[in-house]
This record gives structure tokens, C-alpha cells and sequence, in this order.
């Protein structure tokens, strides 16, 4: 469930072996980001996206991106294929 996911396993997945306040405040304003583009992005609810468990992982992906790209110039602009999969499998506001 993405609403389960803590802030330690999502430092524990972008390998920030000891994260101080700022780290825990950044990664959790992360996950709301992540979670809003979700939403946004297929339209669906926060408790759709706990019904299923791919959302778990394009979670962690979502967040370890924004985690690693924290500049504010990026190197591509590529986005994961998986990602985007699980997203357009459950989008339903197709504009």
C-alpha cells in the first residue's frame, strides 16, 4: 500500500545510509509529489492507488528519481518505461 510506504524505506531504497532531518523532510515531501503526479496522472484516488500493488513500486522509482535529480537542470528527460506502464494501465481521465 503507497500509503504504508515510510520515509525510512524510502531512504533505505535510494541508499541514504544515514539521513539526518533534512533528508527525512525532503524525502517525505517527495512521496506527497509523487503521489499528486499519480493521482493527477491517471485520475484515480490515493486509496485506488493502495489497492494496488504496482503503485508500491513506481512509488520508490518516482521518488528515488526526484531523490537523485534534486538540480535544477537534469541530464534527460526520459521517463521509465515501467513507470509509465503501470501509470497508463490505470489511467482514466485520457484528455
Amino acid at each position: 500500500m503507497v500509503s504504508m510506504i515510510t520515509a525510512a524505506e524510502l531512504l533505505d531504497y535510494v541508499r541514504e545510509d544515514n539521513p539526518d532531518e533534512v533528508a527525512v523532510g525532503q524525502i517525505e515531501q517527495m512521496k506527497k509529489a509523487a503521489v499528486g503526479y499519480m493521482t493527477a496522472y491517471t485520475g484515480q484516488s490515493a486509496e485506488y492507488l493502495d489497492e494496488h500493488d504496482e503503485f508500491d513500486a513506481v512509488l520508490m522509482v518516482l521518488v528515488a528519481d526526484m531523490y537523485d535529480n534534486r538540480s535544477l537542470v537534469v541530464d534527460s528527460d526520459k521517463q521509465n518505461p515501467f513507470v509509465m506502464s503501470v501509470l497508463d494501465m490505470h489511467r482514466v481521465n485520457l484528455i
